[in-house]
């Protein structure tokens, strides 16, 4: 029998989500595996706010979702990061 984490569908299935985007309210089409997207009205970068995943701690992740996820989803964990960063100076 295999096992197959329900964490790692996202990044090994990706589906489409429908955000707002936080400076013109535009809904905006972002894949569960982006971090980012470009509104098509307002011409911003919209980034995902990420929480934390299963990518994040086990010991099986690269192996789980495969190199080329794993590496997407570590560079889109840091831009998510940056950007949290880049609010938090904007809001002192």
């Amino acid at each position: 029998m295999s096992f197959n984490c329900p964490g790692s569908q996202r990044f090994k299935q990706p589906q489409p989500e429908i955000i707002n985007c936080p400076f013109c309210a535009d809904e905006i089409e972002l894949w569960t595996d982006e971090a980012e997207a470009v509104c098509s009205t307002c011409k911003r970068n919209v980034t995902r706010e990420s929480g934390n995943c299963c990518l994040d701690w086990c010991a099986y992740a690269r192996g789980c979702v495969g190199e080329a996820a794993y590496d997407r989803y570590v560079q889109n964990k840091r831009k998510g990061v940056q950007y949290r960063e880049r609010k938090e100076k904007e809001n002192r």
